[in-house]
């Protein structure tokens, strides 16, 4: 089956949550796994590999997938745009800083960035891809030169969290299914940043749900994930990533404004908005 639909983006942007109000809708199949990272990991798997992971489901009007990795990759566009020219493309964006901050914390999370040093600033040292994914200007820019405007949702995680339901219905407009759906997810937060407190559990409990994910068992996954006693070991073992990272240096925030000033202007003229519900956008017009 051939999707019609891709979110390609961006990391730590709420990707999660539009594939949960997905993943219930009657008229929606999201695969499973959420990101196939096919067009950036898989594509000498070839077409029918990608397509084998999208079902046949009765009334389903939108087929897709989530993968965040997409957005940020030079060559994607010129990939997605021969494998279909008309495909719906969503993205999400969010304070870019932020952005930055949360995928810093979710990098701890797995393994990527080791101790005792879990400043931002460290991270910023280590990871350069903490601000290219958050210039969003540049890369957007890339993909409107390959699609035209119309064939983009772009949403905003702060809205989302201001009006969860005004987002799922324009998600649902978007792909011409019934906008009166209520997800069960609606309300839920997905993918919080948070810090494992034993590593070891924490791989035991991702392990287990990949492994029933890949056999097909993803409802299992999420019945099991809410039940005790495993409810009460992952809150446990859960402590917020914002309690662990110390909060960004008020320099190291001003240099990061600076650097993004430029994308953020030429990602307002892409979108032709006069401004984004971001902090770091409201400090640079106020200067």
């Amino acid at each position: 089956m051939k999707p019609n639909f891709i979110g390609i983006g961006v990391q730590k942007c709420a990707t999660s949550w539009l594939y949960r109000i997905l993943e219930d809708h009657p008229q929606a199949y999201v695969s499973q796994p959420k990101e196939i990272n096919f067009f950036s990991k898989y594509y000498e798997c070839g077409y029918q590999w990608y397509e084998s992971k999208f079902k046949n489901r009765e009334n389903v009007k939108a087929m897709g997938e989530f993968s965040p990795s997409y957005f940020c990759n030079y060559s994607i566009p010129e990939k997605i745009y021969a494998y279909d020219p008309n495909i719906k493309l969503i993205i999400t964006l969010r304070d870019p800083i932020r952005r930055a901050f949360s995928q810093h914390i979710h990098n701890i999370r797995i393994g990527h960035v080791k101790g005792p040093d879990f400043s931002f600033e460290t991270g910023l040292k280590n990871n350069p891809t903490y601000i290219d994914q958050s210039r969003y200007g540049i890369h957007l820019d890339r993909w409107f030169n390959v699609f035209p405007r119309n064939q983009f949702l772009i949403l905003f995680q702060e809205n989302i969290i201001a009006n969860e339901a005004e987002s799922a219905r324009s998600l649902y407009n978007f792909l011409n299914i019934n906008q009166d759906h209520t997800s069960g997810f609606l309300h839920q937060k997905s993918n919080v940043g948070y810090i494992a407190r034993s590593k070891a559990i924490d791989k035991i409990m991702m392990r287990t749900a990949n492994v029933l994910r890949k056999v097909g068992f993803e409802n299992a996954v999420k019945y099991l994930r809410n039940i005790p006693p495993i409810s009460t070991i992952n809150i446990a073992n859960r402590a917020s990533g914002f309690d662990i990272v110390p909060s960004l240096q008020p320099n190291t925030k001003e240099r990061l404004e600076n650097d993004l000033a430029n994308d953020l202007n030429l990602l307002q003229n892409l979108l032709k908005m006069d401004n984004f519900p971001w902090e770091t956008w409201d400090s640079l017009k106020r200067r």
